[in-house]
C-alpha cells in the first residue's frame, strides 16, 4: 500500500467506456498503456475498495502479486 491506495487487479464482465467512467468515480487510477480486455490493473484508494467490490460490472478483484 503506498499513500493510502492499493493496486489492484480487477475482472469485468464487460469492459466499456461507461464501466471505466464508473471505476474512475469509485477513484479506480488505470494503470497506463492497458489494452481494452475485460481485465484491468490500477490503484484504489482502500476506503473504495468494498464499493468497487458491489459494481454490478466487477466479477472479482485482487490485489497485484509481483
Amino acid at each position: 500500500m503506498h499513500d493510502g491506495k492499493v493496486e489492484v487487479q480487477i475482472w469485468l464482465t464487460e469492459n466499456s467506456a461507461s464501466v471505466l467512467d464508473e471505476l474512475r468515480k469509485a477513484g479506480f487510477e488505470p494503470a497506463a498503456g492497458q489494452s481494452p480486455t475485460r481485465t484491468l490493473v490500477g490503484k484504489l484508494p482502500v476506503e473504495k475498495l468494498q464499493a468497487l467490490a458491489q459494481m454490478s460490472e466487477v466479477k472479482f478483484v485482487s490485489l497485484v502479486r509481483k
